[in-house]
């Protein structure tokens, strides 16, 4: 005959901490809805005050020239605004590329790079294109909005 199995209530206990435990390990990584996507001690090689410079700067769904080691988290952070590349180096054209290593190594043409991509709004990274930065705080098209550590921001007079 069937006999059914006895309802233990350790058992039940057991599975309900192991849920609760669960819920709260998991919650603690959902996506942040805060001033600041993620906080900054459980990310590297996120520019927090540039990507506030440029919060207060960007038009809605205006476009950005960022540094490329950026690309990723200002999409993540900004995502109504395209960004100029990102790390999916693969799926961008060799022609944008070359354009956008012109534009970083502040090479000849750099401003009118820009102007053809329609980008009123720079985000620097010094240590990956500082020519650039030197090219920019003496042109007198541009002026400098916001500068830190991590890098600078400009616009387009």
């Amino acid at each position: 005959t069937a006999r059914p199995d006895p309802v233990n209530v350790g058992n039940r206990a057991i599975v309900g901490v192991l849920a609760l435990a669960l819920v709260a390990l998991v919650g603690r990584w959902v996506p942040y809805r805060q001033a600041e996507p993620v906080p900054a001690h459980l990310m590297t090689e996120t520019p927090l005050g540039i990507t506030r410079a440029l919060r207060e700067t960007l038009t809605p769904g205006e476009r950005v020239f960022n540094a490329q080691a950026w690309g990723s988290w200002i999409e993540f952070a900004l995502p109504e605004h395209p960004v100029a590349v990102d790390s999916r180096i693969e799926v961008i054209p060799a022609d944008v590329w070359q354009r956008y290593a012109d534009v970083s190594r502040g090479g000849e043409g750099w401003q009118r790079i820009l102007a053809d991509w329609n980008v009123r709004v720079v985000a620097l990274y010094p240590t990956q294109q500082p020519l650039l930065l030197d090219r920019m705080l003496r042109d007198a098209d541009w002026t400098l909005t916001y500068r830190d550590d991590d890098g600078a921001v400009f616009v387009r007079r």
